[in-house]
């Protein structure tokens, strides 16, 4: 074998390289085949693989434990060919069966009363023209709960989800979509602004995250675009928009008096807590809504999971018929190099003569041509390698189909082309009779069982374990952990106190409208020339406009503001009067105590409130990978205790076979096999509750890192015990300045001068002092006592 590996080896594969470059075009022509069939391998599977995750965002967009409920109008009866007297009868059935269709309360029902349900989510989708500044385009308003949000797997970028005291009353807020920011608010901060739908003003509270969906997933799922909607309560549709007849009160769906005949959502998202139960769980739904609603069916019940599943059995079966193409293409490929290989040997007859009597082997002229079937193979692979991929990028931007080349599709491409190659090489030699052709075929035999082999572990080797160690575990826990979020939140919840705190000591502008009339009547005295009182009945009407700009001084604790009024007096009747009150300009300054200024106080004590929550955060983060290390450690101990158990399983099985085989030659007692069998049972019972605990410890740790439950893991031990020594001085002086609870100490100590100030301020005499400056002009065009007919207005 080593002298078949040898310098003849050498030199039969040089023979071979030559004898291809002579003849270029019949090798081309020859791996037309194997090209054409490993770019049809290459794009099958990109094909394949894109699809699959195709399927699985679209599962990921819908919910794998999702059931969707939407109103449908209710068929029409087939018309009866029966008399007219079972028409009538089958109108008034007709009559008695009335829905008021997909409702709240519908809703809370289904939450209520089906155990395998663990969220639902209603929506209200309404058609509204947004309106802000001069930006103005028809989107849709959804009127939903908190829980859309995380069924449809929507987080936020920006602001807060709706809180309860918004929820019940029906405020007028919304979260807007990542698409809604762009076209309104593109270089500003959306929250807290003000955006006019329909005919509410609604304040944005939130921003969901970009949520990334492509037009054939809109188009296959019936979804819309996430991205270029605004979210309101649902309450907040149910009063303002859709049905005022509709209240909400106690977390419970109620309805007034005479409501309206009918009312729908639009639909209900339904969440079961284990896919197994989703088909049972819809058909208990069904038949509750069909009672609910009179036996009347009008909603429809679907299973998204059921039709993405059987839409991946339509791309599977496509899958199949591209590989069954791609297999007959390298079938072709191999034959056609089968064929050229056997014509080579009857055409070179002569030079394999002469070879021979040079003194050449015969198992040298087999090599020969096994080696020019394997380059041709190979080169083929080659060239079908940039084929297959060129064509599922062609495919990919051209047909809007997605694909996704791996590197296993293209090693299993290039082992399918040398295989080929080997496996068809070996006929045409065949020809030729010689004794040492069984050697040939074993060692090609030997390679083509390897190949086999690297094949079938490709995939083994992607699906295989994920190992965790200790640095993998603390930064992911700091990444996707709960506690995270929580720190995260705290974090956001003391940067906008900060903000708020910040936007106080700018500049307020501020503009005041206010109307008191009383345009019923009111009866007023009015004294006569004669000194007579009579009673005169009048209507008035006040109205009042004013516009100020207001400024905290800080140094002071005062306030200076600079305004501009307008008032309006209207007595309306046969005693019409019409006065008004104008202050062009006025400038005031209130200072409520010189003794004790607030805003002083805040100015020291809000940067450091600000510091310490930068701190916190920080803080918090090494308490979660502290946590994670605390769940790393405790699921690497159950790991390393399943391995002595298992060790020690294996050592008394070992132990408890010699022992039988003592037994058997009557070298012990039956009493002692008892004992040693008896161990063996403990430690195998004793290995099973160990697996057990490493499985909860392994479930623990992957619910604290946010991971998916079947994830497969394993734990790398720590290479070594880091040595962490630090001096006490500097201990010290590292807490004292990057600590929160130093300056937590601070900003107590503050609040408590604060508190301690005020009390002295407030608990003698107080000084207060306003001042101001301006102008008031006042005109009254008509008397009290002229009718308004005799009125000349100036």
């Amino acid at each position: 074998m080593q002298q078949l590996w040898g310098t003849r080896n050498s030199n039969n594969l040089r023979i071979a390289l030559d004898s291809l470059v002579a003849n270029r075009l019949r090798s081309f022509l020859t791996a037309l085949g194997i090209i054409f069939g490993v770019g049809a391998v290459i794009a099958m599977l990109a094909i394949g693989r894109g699809a699959k995750e195709e399927i699985m965002n679209q599962m990921k967009l819908v919910g794998v434990n999702n059931i969707v409920i939407k109103p449908v109008t209710e068929k029409k009866e087939e018309e009866e060919k029966e008399g007219t007297e079972e028409k009538k009868a089958g109108q008034q059935e007709k009559k008695q069966k009335f829905s008021k269709g997909l409702s709240l309360a519908d809703a809370h029902s289904i939450l209520k009363m089906v155990p395998t349900v663990e969220a639902i989510s209603a929506e209200m989708i309404l058609e509204q023209d947004i309106i802000y500044k001069s930006k103005s385009k028809k989107l849709k308003t959804v009127g939903v709960e908190p829980s859309f949000f995380a069924l449809n797997n929507i987080g936020l970028s920006e602001g807060r989800m709706f809180n309860a005291e918004q929820l019940a009353k029906g405020d007028g807020v919304c979260i807007i979509g990542a698409g809604v920011k762009r076209k309104f608010f593109l270089s500003e901060d959306p929250i807290g602004k003000d955006i006019k739908c329909g005919q509410q003003w609604l304040r944005v509270v939130g921003v969901t995250d970009e949520k990334l969906i492509s037009s054939a997933t809109k188009e296959n799922l019936g979804i819309r675009d996430y991205n270029m909607d605004v979210y309101i309560p649902i309450q907040t549709a149910v009063l303002r928009y859709r049905n005022p007849a509709f209240r909400i009160s106690e977390n419970r769906w109620e309805r007034d008096d005479n409501p309206p005949p009918v009312h729908q959502l639009d639909q209900l998202i339904v969440k079961v807590r284990d896919p197994e139960q989703l088909t049972e769980s819809a058909g208990i739904i069904s038949r509750m809504l069909k009672r609910r609603h009179s036996e009347v069916e009008d909603f429809e019940v679907t299973i998204p999971e059921q039709l993405l599943k059987q839409q991946q059995k339509t791309k599977d079966v496509f899958n199949i018929v591209l590989s069954a193409i791609a297999g007959i293409s390298l079938l072709v490929g191999g034959i056609g190099i089968m064929n050229i290989m056997l014509a080579s040997v009857l055409e070179r007859t002569k030079e394999i003569g002469i070879r021979m009597a040079l003194g050449a082997q015969k198992s040298d002229i087999v090599m020969q041509f096994l080696f020019e079937a394997v380059l041709i193979s190979l080169c083929g692979g080659f060239i079908g390698i940039l084929l297959g991929v060129s064509g599922a990028y062609f495919v990919d931007k051209v047909a809007d189909i997605k694909t996704i080349i791996s590197a296993i599709s293209i090693l299993l491409s290039f082992v399918l082309a040398s295989s080929v190659g080997l496996i068809f090489g070996i006929s045409p030699p065949g020809k030729l009779p010689t004794r040492t052709q069984s050697n040939v075929y074993a060692m090609l035999k030997n390679t083509i069982l390897a190949a086999i082999s690297a094949v079938t572990l490709i995939p083994a080797a992607a699906q295989a374990q994920q190992t965790l160690d200790l640095k993998n575990v603390i930064s992911m826990a700091q990444r996707n952990s709960p506690s995270y979020y929580r720190a995260q939140s705290r974090a956001l919840n003391s940067l906008y106190a900060y903000r708020y705190f910040r936007s106080g000591q700018m500049p307020q502008l501020a503009l005041n409208f206010n109307n008191s009339s009383s345009l019923l009547g009111e009866t007023v005295e009015v004294m006569q020339p004669d000194g007579k009182i009579e009673y005169v009945r009048r209507k008035t009407s006040n109205t009042s406009l004013g516009l100020g700009l207001r400024q905290n001084v800080p140094w002071t604790g005062g306030s200076f503001s600079v305004r501009s009024d307008l008032n309006r007096f209207d007595v309306f009747g046969d005693m019409s009067s019409q006065n008004y009150l104008a202050t062009p300009f006025s400038i005031n300054y209130n200072q409520p105590s010189i003794v004790y200024n607030p805003f002083r106080w805040d100015r020291m004590i809000q940067p450091i409130a600000y510091d310490e929550s930068k701190r916190q955060y920080v803080e918090d983060l090494e308490v979660v990978g502290l946590d994670g290390a605390s769940y790393f450690f405790a699921a690497l101990t159950a790991q390393v205790q399943v391995r002595i158990y298992e060790q020690n399983v294996a050592n008394t099985d070992t132990l408890y076979k010699i022992s039988k085989g003592r037994f058997d030659l009557g070298k012990i007692a039956e009493n002692e096999l008892l004992q040693i069998e008896l161990s063996l049972l403990n430690a195998r019972n004793t290995l099973e509750q160990s697996t057990l605990q490493r499985e909860m410890a392994y479930q623990e740790l992957k619910r604290f890192l946010n991971m998916p439950k079947d994830a497969d893991i394993q734990l790398a031990m720590p290479d070594a015990v880091p040595q962490f020594d630090v001096a006490l001085d500097k201990a010290v002086a590292e807490a004292s300045g990057n600590r929160q609870s130093v300056l937590e100490f601070r900003r107590r100590r503050l609040e408590a001068d604060r508190s301690v100030a005020e009390a002295k301020a407030y608990s003698g005499y107080e000084f207060n002092l306003q001042a101001q400056l301006g102008q008031r002009n006042s005109d009254e065009s008509c008397a009290v006592l002229i009718p308004a007919a005799k009125c000349s207005r100036t």
